[in-house]
């Protein structure tokens, strides 16, 4: 069914009809854009949809660029490097975390997450450890995400609470094996 969307703000990316008073949508694609009565006459038994003054956007279409991960970000410690953060170290890894935690009120259960760490521009060139993020805290599980978004390194708390003992049983054995939290 036809759908006529009125009373917002469209934003159309043509610059030919920057501010359409009206805009169709037909079989969940843009119809057209104009005035209410010229989309009422494209399309005269079209649901008429009072978006109230909102804004409209086109669909996106999320090929790779992971847009709901930088909403996500928001959300959580920045730790990314110079000039998008300002993690250029381990230790400022573990500062940044320390001054999310003292700034933010966690839930209890709740993990403190970061996210962007780039070892490649620390100076030493090494991933934090378990060790370094225990430094934030051992009571609360600590989470940092590199900024590939394809590996973490948790704290000793976040290794209890995973249960490390099943991680290690999917390891060859070994005389002796401690975890580092990455």
């Amino acid at each position: 069914m036809d759908k006529i969307l009125y009373h917002g703000t469209f934003l159309t990316m043509d610059e030919s009809r920057t501010e359409p008073e009206a805009v169709l949508i037909r079989d969940g694609m843009i119809g057209g854009t104009g005035t209410l009565e010229e989309m009422k006459a494209l399309a005269p038994d079209g649901a008429l949809w009072d978006m109230e003054g909102h804004t409209v956007l086109p669909g996106f279409i999320d090929g790779h660029s992971h847009l709901s991960a930088v909403a996500y970000q928001l959300l959580i410690a920045n730790l990314k490097p110079s000039p998008l953060g300002t993690c250029d170290s381990v230790e400022d890894v573990v500062q940044v975390l320390k001054t999310f935690l003292e700034t933010h009120s966690l839930k209890p259960g709740q993990w403190l997450l970061g996210m962007g760490y780039d070892n490649s521009v620390f100076p030493e060139g090494v991933h934090p450890t378990k060790e370094d993020l225990d430094r934030v805290s051992t009571e609360i599980p600590v989470a940092a995400t590199h900024v590939s978004g394809h590996l973490c390194v948790v704290n000793t708390k976040g290794l209890e609470l995973w249960g490390t003992r099943e991680i290690i049983s999917q390891f060859p054995r070994a005389e002796s094996w401690n975890p580092q939290g990455f």
